[in-house]
């Protein structure tokens, strides 16, 4: 399991992520405004979106995200999430505020190799 704690602060900021698909993951987020003071979450609900790099319109996962401090929420990529998964994807998070308003603070990209065979 590998757990990595990202800021969500602007546009095309995050750290690639690499992992052999069918690998558990944990995926973890800190949110700042763009002045650089916590975003608070407790009333928030929290995706991550996973789309074919280049290819925004076609969604492959969505999975939804668990609040653990005031402006911090964790994803979990469980095996079977990612076993069929090859190649290079965009991820976002996705914060649905208390209103109902969507915001995607940031995004990176996540390169999913497969497994090596055992001969």
């Amino acid at each position: 399991m590998v757990k990595m704690m990202t800021p969500c602060q602007t546009i095309n900021n995050l750290e690639e992520n690499i992992f052999i698909a069918g690998s558990r993951q944990v995926l973890e987020f800190e949110c700042l405004g763009s002045d650089g003071l916590p975003i608070d979450l407790t009333t928030s609900t929290t995706k991550l979106l996973l789309s074919p790099f280049g290819n925004p319109s076609y969604t492959v996962l969505i999975k939804d995200g668990t609040v653990f401090d005031t402006n911090k929420f964790s994803v979990v990529f469980e095996k079977a999430d990612t076993v069929n998964l090859r190649g290079l994807y965009s991820f976002q998070p996705l914060i649905i505020d208390v209103l109902s308003k969507e915001h995607r603070p940031a995004q990176g990209t996540i390169q999913i190799q497969e497994a090596i065979k055992q001969v």
